[in-house]
């Protein structure tokens, strides 16, 4: 099983605050980072992160922490939608997904019982 985190928004809302919504920190933790500590914490360590707005500085701050990680940027993010960042991800994979967004607080357990259904 793989995991597509979708994170090319342009961050319109929270601009001014943070380059990137899952740069967010929540006790001390950035969003991203839960996400990608909880999916492994679950044996699940084929991680995708579909990147656009800011990408190099984004992947910059993931791989500090996590050099496995796979990166697809989608490059026309400000003219597409997130449909088409999935389907960037969609092309390259062929096997059972989890996908998530990029700003989502998910605990190791919830993951868990996707997992399992």
């Amino acid at each position: 099983m793989k995991v597509v985190i979708l994170a090319a928004g342009s961050n319109q809302r929270m601009k001014g605050y943070v380059s990137n919504k899952s740069l967010l920190k929540i006790n001390n933790i950035r969003l991203i980072d839960n996400l990608i500590t909880n999916f492994k914490s679950n044996n699940l360590n084929d991680i995708f992160i579909v990147t656009g707005h800011n990408y190099q500085e984004f992947q910059k701050k993931i791989i500090d922490k996590n050099n496995d990680i796979n990166f697809i940027n989608n490059i026309n993010y400000k003219k597409t939608n997130i449909l088409d960042s999935l389907i960037l991800a969609l092309n390259k994979l062929d096997d059972d997904l989890i996908i998530s967004y990029a700003d989502i607080y998910f605990k190791k357990n919830l993951i868990k019982k996707i997992i399992k259904n």
